[in-house]
């Protein structure tokens, strides 16, 4: 199937944009809560992240996508904005938080697996400029499962 190269190379603008929020909040997770008793898979998540923006960067590059960059400083904003919401402390942590977190970066790693499926029909191959699209899908639902783990134990704590 044959792609449309500048509305593709749009689409991987925006997942970039939406890669630079993910990989900063997983960094951000991984120091606040890493090392909290049942949360250290975020530290493994983190450096997952970290490696698929790594392959996503890779692809853009090999298929001669760039720019971007306002999108990316935007985007990066707005996640450092939305770090100030309230949580119902005024200085301490709070389990809502990383609840809420937990949450956001499902849904980021969501989005990137939508990313490397859409991908892959729309170029009908499992691998794209020497990207294994396929391990990154797979690689993805790895990430979702252990994200659904740790917000199981997340919520949890909300009891407590």
């Amino acid at each position: 199937m044959e792609t449309d190269q500048h509305l593709f190379s749009i689409y991987l603008d925006d997942h970039r944009a939406g890669a630079a929020v993910g990989q900063a909040r997983a960094r951000w997770m991984a120091d606040r809560y890493g090392a909290d008793p049942g949360f250290e898979e975020l530290i493994e998540v983190c450096r997952a992240i970290e490696a698929d923006v790594d392959d996503l960067d890779r692809l853009r590059a090999q298929l001669g996508v760039g720019g971007g960059r306002l999108k990316w400083a935007l985007a990066l904003l707005m996640e450092r904005l939305g770090r100030l919401k309230p949580n119902g402390r005024l200085v301490r942590r709070s389990p809502l938080s990383r609840l809420l977190e937990i949450e956001l970066l499902s849904a980021g790693v969501a989005a990137k697996r939508a990313l490397w499926h859409a991908t892959m029909s729309a170029w009908g191959t499992d691998e794209l400029a020497g990207v294994d699209l396929r391990r990154l899908g797979d690689g993805a639902d790895e990430q979702l499962e252990c994200l659904r783990r740790l917000h199981d134990r997340a919520a949890a704590s909300l009891g407590s």
